[in-house]
């Protein structure tokens, strides 16, 4: 249900779009780029409904986690207290990767723009780089530059995203070895309460994994969402000003 709000949602502002691109005129088209028109009615939407399913995992999650937390402060107050601190450790190393992620992706998009203008200009003029090798030589260079900073920006991301990935890994391990190794020095509970602890501990683990994993989801869609309210700005700002031309 939750996706299907989301693609209707989606689907209702891809058609304003259209409607809005296809009543500017000639020139105002002009000040738009093929690809800028491009990624904000096809590639921004797709990256978009791509990341839905795990983000509707991770809210699942954070649904599940909140429900667990509240029998685990039944179970142990000081094991709540111990998963409390380590899921805000993951919210502090979210958000001090959130920042450099979103730059890694809007570099990203950026390059693959530049690429992809290049791309149509070997495609729209090559009959004219045919006659000159110095602009053969020219495009070249320039889409090799474009090319490397497209890998550099996909390494950044992905360099972040595995960061992120591997810190919340490592802070699932380091919950259940506080849990099993020192819950039980600190307190005072009897083995059947620790066991319970203990295991819910460890049905926690889960959820804390996906929502780790969805983080990634939630910043690219962030992004895109971002983008995709751009280009529609952009677009009512070209249909206004051609509405004031016409008084």
């Amino acid at each position: 249900r939750a996706s299907d709000a989301v693609e209707t949602a989606l689907d209702k502002k891809r058609k304003r779009a259209v409607g809005l691109v296809l009543s500017l005129s000639l020139r105002d088209l002009d000040q738009l780029e093929n690809q800028a028109i491009r990624s904000g009615l096809s590639a921004n939407y797709g990256a978009l409904s791509q990341a839905l399913v795990p983000m509707i995992s991770g809210f699942e999650a954070v649904i599940l986690l909140v429900f667990m937390f509240g029998y685990l402060v039944y179970l142990s107050p000081l094991a709540a207290a111990i998963t409390a601190g380590v899921l805000t450790l993951t919210i502090i190393g979210y958000a001090n990767h959130h920042k450099k992620m979103t730059d890694a992706l809007r570099f990203g998009s950026q390059s693959e723009s530049s690429f992809q203008r290049q791309t149509d200009g070997i495609v729209g003029g090559a009959k004219e780089l045919q006659l000159s090798r110095r602009k053969r030589e020219h495009l070249k260079e320039a889409m090799n530059d474009s090319s490397e900073g497209l890998a550099n920006a996909r390494k950044s991301a992905a360099r972040f995203f595995a960061d992120l990935i591997a810190t919340g890994t490592s802070i699932s391990y380091l919950l259940a070895g506080m849990v099993v190794f020192i819950l039980p020095i600190l307190s005072g509970d009897n083995t059947e309460s620790l066991s319970q602890t203990v295991i819910a501990i460890i049905f926690i683990l889960s959820p804390i994994g996906s929502i780790v994993q969805s983080m990634q989801h939630f910043s690219t869609a962030q992004y895109s969402l971002r983008a995709i309210n751009e280009f529609e700005s952009a677009l009512g700002e070209l249909s206004a000003g051609a509405a004031r031309d016409d008084q």
